[in-house]
């Protein structure tokens, strides 16, 4: 889940940044820590993250996102499932445990 306040005070304190660089005037009840805002000037930095989520379509990236994570999984279960099984041919049962092991430890998700 999207955490909106966390991006929200990054909004505000992008603003800030960018008004200082600029030379732009900020009205002083702004200069101040997201923290501290009254609750409509935050609205309107809540406002303008979801406007950006919705214009990236953010629900539909984390489907397709998620969708492929699961394809990830699947193959990282496949390879797995076939490391196994080429370890059981090999006739030297340790160098065969060893091998399998480390290719295992490979394979493990980073």
């Amino acid at each position: 889940m999207m955490d909106i306040e966390k991006l929200a005070e990054s909004v505000h304190n992008a603003y800030l940044i960018t008004c200082k660089k600029l030379g732009w005037d900020v009205k002083p009840e702004n200069q101040i820590p997201y923290s501290e805002l009254i609750e409509d000037s935050k609205e309107l930095d809540r406002a303008s993250v979801r406007a950006v989520l919705e214009g990236i379509d953010y629900e539909n990236f984390k489907s397709q996102l998620s969708a492929e994570q699961e394809k990830v999984r699947k193959l990282r279960v496949e390879l797995i499932e076939y490391l196994q099984f080429i370890a059981n041919q090999l006739p030297d049962e340790r160098r065969a445990q060893y091998r399998l092991d480390t290719l295992l430890e490979q394979t493990k998700e980073k």
